[in-house]
């Protein structure tokens, strides 16, 4: 005679602790990639991990006396958007391994802005006035798309003799006006004192 081995019912409970106990290595896998990934975004985001590149010094302690040094670097030098983050991503690995592997030379820096992330904190569409010196809106508003804010304000974080100014050089200012047939006569940016 056999023995009888009926299946007791299981319970509620014992069914969540079934699922739970197999979806946890799961969600162990899922922690050790977020700590993976996380600590090294967090760390290359710092502006000390482009300071301990050599290259990279003088741009750093400039950056670091400059009006903008509560920003990182990822701030500014990353596209907007995910697709502007991720490639500035790839673009720091690259820098990095090339840097570590090969060596780079200063003249391989190329870190551009985009206007978004310049917009992202200052009014584009303001009246400027500095001195006597009188810009009109248009030439904050970037309707034309071919003009960057570093065209006009080129070097104002990374300069070597920053003076926390953001007004452009007048050589600048006088190379547009000539390119765009604009009068560069002194009146016509400078009001009568």
């Amino acid at each position: 005679m056999g023995v009888n081995r009926s299946k007791r019912p299981v319970s509620a409970e014992q069914r969540e602790m079934k699922k739970l106990i197999r979806i946890m290595p799961l969600l162990g896998m899922v922690f050790i990639v977020l700590l993976a990934t996380g600590i090294p975004l967090y760390m290359t985001s710092q502006p000390g991990f482009c300071r301990s590149c050599h290259i990279m010094r003088p741009y750093y302690s400039s950056w670091d006396t400059s009006t903008h040094a509560r920003l990182t670097c990822i701030d500014c030098h990353s596209g907007s958007g995910i697709t502007g983050y991720v490639n500035g991503r790839v673009n720091l690995m690259k820098y990095t391994v090339a840097s570590i592997v090969g060596g780079t030379d200063e003249t391989e820096l190329k870190a551009e802005v985009d206007n978004k992330k310049c917009a992202s904190c200052h009014k584009v569409n303001r009246k400027v006035s500095a001195g006597d010196l009188r810009l009109p809106t248009r030439h904050h508003e970037l309707k034309d798309k071919d003009v960057k804010c570093t065209d006009c304000h080129k070097r104002l974080v990374h300069n070597s003799t920053p003076t926390g100014k953001n007004k452009p050089r007048e050589a600048v200012c006088v190379k547009c006006h000539q390119e765009k047939n604009i009068s560069t006569e002194c009146k016509t940016c400078h009001s009568d004192k």
